[in-house]
C-alpha cells in the first residue's frame, strides 16, 4: 500500500497536509481545495490567470510512502527561493491534472 502526501511551505506552510492513495488523486485534492492550476474569472468574467502559489517563497512536495518504510518526493513545486532535490535525478516542476506546462511555469507567465 502507498500513500501520497502534499505538504505546504513558505506564505502557505499554514494549509494541512492532504493525504490521498494515488498520486492523481492528491493533486486533484491540491486543485479542488486551492483551485492551483485552474483558470481563476476576473472582474470581467473572464478566465484569463492560473492560480498558482507564489513562485518566488512557496514549496508544495508530494512524497510517497510505502508499507515497507520508503519515503520519496514524487512531484513538487519549488519556488525560487527553494531548491529542486537532488533525489530522485528526474524530479522536476510538477504538472497540475488538465494542464501541459508546470505549475511554476503558470505561476511566472
Amino acid at each position: 500500500m502507498k500513500l501520497y502526501v502534499a505538504t505546504f511551505h513558505g506564505d502557505i506552510a499554514e494549509y494541512p497536509p492532504l493525504v490521498a492513495s494515488t498520486l492523481p488523486s492528491v493533486l486533484y485534492l491540491i486543485q479542488r481545495t486551492y483551485r492551483y492550476g485552474l483558470l481563476a474569472q476576473d472582474h470581467e468574467d473572464t478566465f484569463s490567470d492560473y492560480v498558482t502559489p507564489d513562485p518566488e517563497d512557496d514549496k508544495i512536495e508530494v512524497w510517497c510512502f510505502d508499507t515497507n518504510g520508503n519515503a520519496d518526493i514524487v512531484w513538487g513545486f519549488w519556488g525560487w527561493h527553494w531548491s529542486i532535490p537532488a533525489e530522485p535525478a528526474d524530479l522536476q516542476q510538477g504538472i497540475m491534472p488538465g494542464n501541459t506546462e508546470s505549475l511554476y511555469t503558470l505561476a511566472n507567465g
